[in-house]
This record gives structure tokens, sequence and C-alpha cells, in this order.
């Protein structure tokens, strides 16, 4: 029963295979093709450049406390 199973899988997938690609290049159209090529925009524009950071020292020491504790959790 497997090996029927394996045998079908692999006759379709190569079956599947041999199938011929189609021309994709007739599919274009005249203006398409001289279209100009579109302007990129960011996509996080927020996230561009680093906001600063104002954090007090006592903010910095909890914070890398929390972060050894979750390293030595992680252990």
């Amino acid at each position: 029963m497997r090996a029927s199973l394996i045998s079908l899988a692999l006759v379709t997938s190569l079956l599947a295979g041999c199938e011929p690609m189609p021309d994709l290049s007739a599919k274009e159209s005249a203006d398409v093709a001289a279209a100009p090529y579109p302007a990129l925009i960011p996509l996080t524009p927020g996230t561009t450049h680093a906001a600063p950071t104002s954090a007090t020292d006592a903010e910095m020491d909890a914070l890398q406390a929390r972060a050894d504790a979750l390293a030595a959790q992680a252990n």
C-alpha cells in the first residue's frame, strides 16, 4: 500500500515536470514594454533613520538586567 502511494506520487510529479513552459514573451503589449520603470518608495518611511534615544542610566540598567535575566533563563 505504501509503495503504491509512493509510486503514484513519483509518477504524478514526473508527469507534471514534463509539461512544457508557456511562452510568456508574447503576452506583453507594446505599451507595457515601452512603459518606464515605476518609482520605488520605501515600505517603512518612518524607520529610514534611527530615532535618537534619551534613556536614563536607570532605564538602561533595568533593560540590561532584564536582558541578563532572559539570557540566564534561556540557558
